[in-house]
């Protein structure tokens, strides 16, 4: 689910204590998991052995660095973990999704920390490659996954259990997704769910440090934000009856979001927001169009295209680098047959290149499992008022 927001960090790129320091680690971790179905019918499918999609079984290798000194936000954000990783995913007894590799991304956060144990949230983004298999079987078109190339995208909680000054172990819990944001059809998108059990080691002894007390106000408490996005996005034709998947018509539309909205910073780790978003849907209106023919870019007007909505959400901010989450309701919009729901999530991450200009990427979804697009984003803040 993603877009474009614009909003700051409460500390500067020199906000530095001392020359920051890292420990490096290195993470193993050993996946099990399943694939969910949600009544997709290709996912429901039985094979010729009577195998289902259900399980899979997976491999990740991270590298990473434990924040520890040297900024400000490190304390104030409970020192977090960020790195890259590599994971392989197995589907047990079943080759059509083909056996997914993934590079990422990771930020892992703190939520309770002590010298023994943590209680730890993780977000991660990236690239997964995997090499479909269509026209395998006699009567469902696997609609799945339609490029060999898509995002990737993962939340995830659990615990880290202090083992020694160098060795933790990991269990936590991940839901992770698969999909090209609809930038080509047919894919419904892949999502699992996996538990998971790692084995960190730290290159240097990791000491137990005390969180900061930041009792100052955040530099900019109240600011107002705005953004621009554009994508593609192709969508699927079926048999009005049968449901029989048509094609796309090798039709590519086009879609943007106008963002403007305020964020209250709660303190220097959480911002709230509201706002409105501007919407052009270039697939609004295009179902009903094939009932009586063939769909066509232009076979709805301007002004048909364009929805007004109200958002709501929050921030997490960690230095430079936003994660974003906003719940949004569609006002007013020309409804048309199937015409999408009103009722819509983003989820996303912005990086400030400067202080007060950034870009992102969000997955806007419905139904809180469905990708309806990919939002590339470039925005701007403003700060409002000295924050007291």
């Amino acid at each position: 689910m993603m877009g474009i927001t614009w909003a700051g960090s409460v500390f500067g790129t020199n906000d530095t204590l001392s020359d920051p320091i890292r420990i490096p680690f290195a993470r193993l971790i050993l996946d099990d998991g399943k694939l969910l179905r949600q009544d997709q019918p290709f996912l429901e499918s039985v094979d010729k052995h009577g195998h289902t999609f259900s399980r899979f079984v997976g491999m990740t290798a991270e590298y990473g660095w434990q924040t520890v000194s040297g900024k400000h936000w490190y304390s104030v954000c409970n020192y977090p973990r960020v790195g890259i990783g590599a994971r392989y995913i197995h589907v047990v007894n079943r080759t059509e999704l083909g056996q997914p590799v993934i590079a990422y991304g990771f930020l892992e956060g703190n939520l309770y920390r002590s010298k023994r144990v943590s209680v730890t949230t993780r977000y991660s983004v990236g690239l997964g490659y995997s090499n479909p298999e269509y026209g395998t079987h006699d009567t469902l078109i696997n609609d799945i996954l339609s490029t060999k190339v898509n995002l990737y995208a993962g939340l995830g909680a659990g615990m880290q259990i202090r083992l020694s000054d160098r060795f933790f172990l990991e269990p936590f819990f991940r839901i992770s997704h698969l999909s090209n944001g609809n930038i080509r059809e047919p894919q419904k998108g892949l999502n699992m769910i996996s538990w998971s059990l790692s084995l960190n080691h730290y290159f240097k002894p990791s000491p137990y440090l005390a969180r900061e007390k930041s009792g100052d106000t955040p530099s900019g408490r109240h600011e107002v934000v705005a953004f621009v996005s554009l994508a593609p996005r192709q969508l699927e034709f079926y048999e009005p009856g049968t449901k029989e998947f048509i094609g796309t018509y090798g039709l590519n539309y086009l879609m943007g979001t106008l963002h403007a909205g305020y964020n209250y910073s709660l303190n220097h780790r959480i911002k709230l927001s509201t706002g409105f978003d501007v919407f052009y849907d270039g697939t609004n209106g295009q179902l009903q169009l094939a009932l009586t023919g063939i769909p066509r870019i232009n076979g709805v007007p301007f002004e048909d295209k364009m929805k007004l909505a109200a958002f709501a959400g929050w921030e997490s901010v960690l230095g430079n680098l936003s994660i974003v989450g906003n719940f949004i309701y569609v006002i007013t919009e020309k409804r048309f047959y199937e015409s999408s729901p009103a009722f819509k999530q983003r989820l996303g991450f912005k990086y400030h290149f400067i202080k007060d200009v950034f870009a992102g990427l969000n997955v806007r979804a419905t139904n809180f499992r469905v990708a309806e697009m990919l939002e590339f984003n470039v925005g701007m803040r403003k700060q409002i008022g000295s924050g007291r």
